[in-house]
């Protein structure tokens, strides 16, 4: 179900990140789970790590005639974290695990942890194989 939603994220004496938007309930329960980056949002070289929760993250109505007129208007403003938060449904493997194997036939078992972000040696697991 749709609904409007207010993102407030204070990073202390660096500024405070703030926005309302519209989104699914279940994307906004995916993205509470993930951890993300934030590049120069809040002055040059600034690296933000957030990680949504409950206080941060707040419906404020899902009344269908409401979240109609907000997307009818274009209403949102400020800050989405879900322009910053890829794939919600993307898993990440080492470049070690059997899940990266180039056919999927020679795929096995998940060896490692999901990891949320994309760091070095590590390859996206994709319908199409790994990238």
């Amino acid at each position: 179900m749709k609904g409007i939603y207010r993102f407030c994220f204070s990073a202390s004496r660096m500024g405070t990140l703030a926005g309302i938007f519209v989104a699914q309930s279940s994307d906004v329960e995916k993205i509470k789970t993930k951890s993300f980056y934030v590049y120069d949002k809040l002055g040059k070289h600034s690296e933000i790590e957030i990680s949504p929760d409950d206080n941060e993250l707040v419906l404020i109505t899902n009344d269908a005639s409401a979240v109609k007129m907000f997307e009818r208007y274009d209403l949102e403003t400020g800050f989405n974290p879900f322009d910053y938060c890829e794939d919600l449904d993307e898993v990440l493997h080492h470049d070690t695990c059997p899940m990266t194997n180039e056919a999927e036939a020679d795929r096995a078992e998940c060896t490692c942890d999901v990891l949320d972000l994309v760091m070095p040696g590590m390859v996206r697991d994709t319908p199409e194989g790994s990238d």
